[in-house]
């Protein structure tokens, strides 16, 4: 694993320790990033997640975004490639817990150095569907923006479907725009697909 930007190596390099440090110490009096009695956070690697919480983890996509996968013109619902994405060396976990530690939403993101730009990606934002809602993926999403800022990150960038509308909804209130990255929706791909994702950010 190595990177051409000193600063996204860093980044790549700082523990899960690390990581959850700056989310405590940016939190203060701001609501938007104070945990609650009743759940917990956790910052993982992958490599640091127990086999229960991978499942969850699996669990969680699978009954939240495989009918989209597999009704999207542009991507193949591939449950094997998927995990393997998921479950990358460089994927790292912000994960929210219940009283019964068990997993009840996430994010998965990575530092990325694309395009001459320093990058903290959001590859997933996932909650148990009886959470939606509530606030939690609006939680976690400020809990990226603390971590790409402070590990000077330029964006926090992420991919979304565009039917995908209580996402949208989420992403534009929080800032999201359009990437110059982003393709036209409808436009057709390299390989004959209809392009029906945006690639969203928003500068930190």
């Amino acid at each position: 694993m190595s990177c051409e930007c000193p600063m996204v190596w860093e980044a790549i390099q700082a523990s899960s320790a690390q990581l959850m440090a700056a989310i405590l110490a940016n939190a203060g009096d701001d609501p938007n990033l104070q945990s609650t009695s009743n759940i917990s956070y956790a910052v993982f690697r992958a490599q640091e997640l127990s086999f229960e919480y991978r499942q969850m983890i699996w669990d969680i996509l699978e009954e939240n975004m495989a009918a989209m996968f597999i009704a999207s013109t542009s991507f193949k619902w591939d449950p094997e490639g998927k995990r393997g994405d998921l479950f990358h060396p460089d994927s790292r976990f912000i994960a929210v817990l219940d009283e019964e530690s068990k997993l009840i939403a996430y994010t998965m993101f990575r530092f990325e150095y694309e395009d001459e730009e320093m990058l903290i990606y959001c590859y997933e934002l996932q909650v148990v569907p009886s959470g939606q809602g509530g606030g939690l993926g609006k939680r976690l999403m400020r809990y990226l923006a603390v971590i790409g800022t402070e590990w000077h990150m330029q964006k926090l960038m992420l991919t979304v479907f565009n039917n995908n509308a209580p996402a949208m909804e989420l992403y534009r209130k929080l800032g999201f725009v359009a990437d110059s990255t982003s393709p036209y929706p409808g436009e057709i791909m390299e390989d004959g697909g209809i392009v029906d994702y945006s690639i969203l950010s928003v500068s930190l």
